[in-house]
């Protein structure tokens, strides 16, 4: 097979997956050519000189996620003799059911299923079991097209029989800030290392931490929260960090809410009953120590 015919049958089989999800009666932002970032670049040379010489090859990875991957994350570019998957930043979270039926045959799940699990503050969440063996990173950049966030893979007995479990939070939820005004004051554990920064700089969201993998986000405990709760959580958050820096000394900070209110929005933590949670930058003069901890 040269490279045309490669081409000529990754575009028939582009073709005929898009023809699938408009028969569907797909959401028509999936098939939107807003475009605002390049996720994945496939060579075709790369491809040609790493295949066996035969038609079995076109049903593996990657042009079998190749044509998976024209339902949700569309249109394709084909330049210089490579093809560019682009994917589009969803506008809003599609519900269980959407995703259901079409992220599912998209991402080439014919095997794996999806449930709906409502862990904390009654917030919706995606859980998503798959054979071990299917391509795991794919499938998560997948259900950001479908605005679902990977937050963690679920341990336990599923390795036994070659299965994985995803845990997916919502990247849109709507936002509480009419609740929160009965709050003055929020808290937020931090390692002492990070201390000084955070005083000097304010508090920036992250992209993970070490308990669950985010989309960039700064966790806070509500403030009616007992300080057996916010003891708890700050061991919690000290046994799991495994950075070299940590001494196990943490700080406590108050956040002054109340004149956030106007200036930010807050959602409420899917995976902690007493937590909330902010996607945009706290300024210092918001911040305040509460106290020092030694875990």
């Amino acid at each position: 097979m040269d490279k045309k015919q490669l081409y000529d049958k990754i575009m028939e089989s582009i073709s005929e997956q898009i023809k699938n999800v408009l028969n569907e009666g797909a959401p028509l932002e999936i098939l939107s050519d807003d475009i605002d970032k390049i996720d994945y670049i496939f060579d075709l040379d790369e491809l040609l000189k790493n295949k066996k010489n035969d038609l079995e090859f076109l049903n593996r990875t990657p042009l079998k996620l190749i044509a998976s991957g024209a339902g949700f994350g569309g249109p394709f570019m084909i330049t210089e003799g490579k093809i560019k998957l682009l994917e589009k930043t969803p506008s809003r979270t599609y519900s269980i059911e959407e995703v259901t039926k079409f992220a599912r045959p998209k991402l080439g799940l014919d095997y794996g299923w999806i449930k709906s699990i409502i862990f904390a503050n009654g917030v919706e969440t995606c859980v998503l079991t798959l054979n071990k063996f299917d391509n795991k990173d794919f499938i998560i950049e997948g259900m950001k097209a479908f605005g679902w966030s990977f937050a963690y893979e679920e341990k336990g007995d599923y390795d036994l029989y070659n299965l994985i479990s995803l845990h997916f939070d919502p990247m849109f939820q709507d936002v509480i800030n009419e609740e929160i005004k009965s709050c003055s004051t929020l808290h937020h554990w931090t390692p002492f290392y990070n201390y000084d920064n955070i005083m000097k700089n304010g508090l920036e969201p992250r992209s993970n931490n070490y308990q669950f993998s985010y989309p960039p986000k700064i966790h806070l405990i509500k403030g009616f929260a007992t300080d057996d709760i916010i003891m708890h959580i700050g061991k919690e958050l000290c046994d799991e960090n495994k950075d070299p820096r940590n001494t196990r000394d943490y700080v406590l900070l108050d956040i002054n809410v109340y004149d956030l209110l106007n200036k930010i929005d807050f959602f409420y933590d899917p995976r902690y009953e007493f937590g909330y949670y902010t996607k945009q930058h706290i300024d210092k003069q918001y911040i305040k120590k509460n106290k020092d901890y030694h875990f």
